[in-house]
């Protein structure tokens, strides 16, 4: 599913059903979150136990993009899938080495995935 909006028009995410692979691409900043997270509410998640996540298309990502990705591989953990990540670049790695301990982040008040 690519995202058309304006502000969100070069962010992007596709789930290959047959591969279990979450494809995500474009510019994950602030700027697509929302949009990001309404594509993420209505993928149709896969049923395997393991799925990858695949972000070697992302050209930008700030901090709510890393936020967001590590939130939804967590919410996928917490339902026993097997997460994996591939595809992520040194300056991504970095981010999302800062972001990963924030679980403080997550309470009831945050969106949750149908997953």
């Amino acid at each position: 599913m690519n995202l058309n909006s304006s502000a969100a028009s070069t962010a992007s995410i596709e789930i290959d059903q047959a591969q279990n692979i979450v494809r995500c691409g474009g510019s994950w900043k602030l700027s697509a979150i929302s949009n990001l997270e309404v594509q993420l509410e209505q993928l149709p998640w896969p049923e395997n136990t393991s799925v990858q996540f695949d972000i070697a298309g992302v050209t930008d990502m700030d901090t709510a993009g890393a936020w967001l990705l590590q939130r939804t591989m967590r919410q996928l953990q917490s339902k026993g899938r097997t997460v994996t990540l591939h595809g992520q670049r040194q300056e991504h790695e970095a981010i999302l080495n800062v972001i990963k301990p924030v679980d403080f982040l997550d309470n009831s008040s945050t969106s949750k995935l149908n997953l």
